[in-house]
């Protein structure tokens, strides 16, 4: 994750703005997104402040007990599952910020490929099923 900008430099970014370089010129300068420099100016004139907002943790920080505990009790639940189950506590979750918790959290698994009914190939390599042979 990124780090914010240093409070050195965003305080140089501004006394150059209010010295009246404009502020796609003072974005080129300190080698800063323009967008940055907007948003710094929009915050500094709104709150007059130089610090960055608070980085966001998790959103799921605050219920990482839970999430672990549901996991942990069942070890192969699927990202579907859990979501049901941690809605019925209360908490709404994304699929994807739930997998990004979960791989930030290692609790991760690969599913390995289960048997189709009526798959005759016990190794998984397709040989049963592939009109070439398999490469050894």
């Amino acid at each position: 994750m990124p780090h914010p900008y240093s409070l050195a430099l965003r305080e140089q970014i501004i006394r150059a703005v209010e010295r009246g370089i404009s502020r796609r010129t003072a974005a080129q300068l300190f080698d800063v997104s323009l967008a940055f420099v907007v948003k710094l100016m929009q915050r500094w004139e709104r709150d007059h402040t130089l610090s960055p907002k608070r980085v966001q943790t998790h959103l799921l920080a605050p219920h990482g007990h839970l999430v672990r505990a549901i996991v942990s009790a069942e070890p192969r639940i699927t990202i579907d599952e859990l979501r049901a189950r941690l809605a019925e506590q209360g908490v709404v979750v994304g699929r994807a910020s739930l997998g990004r918790f979960l791989v930030a959290s290692g609790l991760t698994y690969r599913r390995r490929r289960e048997m189709r009914l009526g798959d005759s190939d016990p190794d998984g390599n397709g040989s049963e099923h592939s009109p070439h042979p398999p490469n050894r």
